[in-house]
């Protein structure tokens, strides 16, 4: 293989020869996303990309449940059609608290009524033995889920995000594609993905006003996770209202 260009992209031409040249035969099954990592030593990101865009140009076919194969002309026909959809939805949830229960209920409600399939998928992990949550492998089971939802060509991707940064190759991915991704209570910043979230800023700035206006002196905040937006801006809200009221921030 070269040594030039992007890695998925010469990937994608040594398959296309070696298709040309009669390796594979049609209807046969393709070489698969952990056998590419392992021929070309590359991440499963690049591997489903170079496969991705095989599918989508004609060469290869995906059958639900049996794999990848070798297109012939009325599989490539098929895979070419504006109607051939999934008419999956993924939508990747951390834990299965009463407000993530809630969301999800929704979601359910609103892919049942447009004949949409939810492929559901919950990033979050057991407790360490010290009692905290191991957010490290919860962003590992999101980007996971991820890279599941790309291969699949799911239709649309919901996403209630862990805290840390997300696989960046990825999102690329789900953008270069044009899978639609929105997410749910957070937001990535920087990033330009769709959010749907509430104004956290108030909520922090008002509940502190409450407590302060019943006379409450000493507030303490706790969270699960506080390297995310949603807590950032409550904890922003928060402070601001202290100082807004002449009231000390207490750091401990």
């Amino acid at each position: 293989m070269g040594t030039s260009g992007p890695k998925y992209q010469r990937i994608k031409n040594e398959l296309r020869a070696e298709v040309a040249r009669d390796e594979y035969e049609t209807g046969a099954p393709f070489i698969t996303q952990n056998q590419l990592r392992e021929r070309f030593g590359v991440s499963s990101t690049t591997a489903v990309r170079a496969l991705n865009d095989l599918v989508a140009e004609g060469l290869l076919v995906r059958r639900r449940g049996l794999g990848t194969f070798v297109a012939d002309s009325s599989d490539r026909t098929a895979e070419a059609s504006p109607a051939h959809r999934s008419g999956v939805v993924a939508c990747v949830i951390s834990g299965q608290g009463p407000y993530q229960s809630e969301v999800l209920r929704g979601i359910e409600s609103g892919c049942s009524d447009r004949g949409l399939r939810l492929f559901f998928s919950d990033s979050a992990v057991h407790m360490t033995d010290t009692g905290h949550a191991d957010h490290t492998a919860s962003l590992a089971r999101q980007d996971q889920a991820l890279r599941r939802a790309v291969e699949d060509r799911v239709e649309g991707i919901i996403l209630y995000p862990v805290q840390g940064a997300p696989d960046l190759a990825v999102l690329d991915e789900i953008r270069r594609l044009r899978i639609p991704m929105v997410l749910v209570d957070r937001y990535f910043p920087g990033l330009a993905v769709d959010a749907v979230t509430a104004d956290n800023y108030h909520v922090g700035y008002r509940l502190t006003e409450h407590l302060l206006a019943d006379g409450h002196e000493r507030i303490a905040t706790l969270w699960g996770e506080t390297q995310c937006t949603s807590v950032h801006d409550r904890m922003t809200g928060h402070k601001q209202a202290l100082r807004a009221h002449g009231r000390p921030l207490l750091p401990g």
